[in-house]
């Protein structure tokens, strides 16, 4: 995910009632309101921050569970700097 942040989604194939989770606030799943939901949308929130970050989002239904894993790339911190100056030949 850019850090910009933005919508997934993740089809599910399940024959058994499940839960969703998710691992922080910065990913939220859109809900529906369909009695059957066969893909699950989430947005991701920006990343102000230079660093990546790391989340999930786990489905848990009987005693089945699955861990989605998400990362999100840092905020590209380069205009402005020392190295954004043209540069003169001598």
């Amino acid at each position: 995910m850019e850090a910009e942040g933005g919508t997934i989604e993740i089809k599910v194939d399940a024959n058994v009632e499940y839960t969703v989770t998710t691992s922080d606030n910065w990913v939220k799943q859109i809900t529906t309101r369909t009695l059957s939901t066969e893909t699950l949308r989430f947005t991701i929130t920006a990343n102000e921050s230079e660093n990546q970050r790391a989340g999930s989002i786990t489905l848990t239904g009987g005693d089945i569970t699955k861990i989605i894993a998400i990362r999100q790339a840092g905020k590209d911190n380069t205009s402005g700097g020392i190295d954004d100056m043209p540069t003169q030949p001598w």
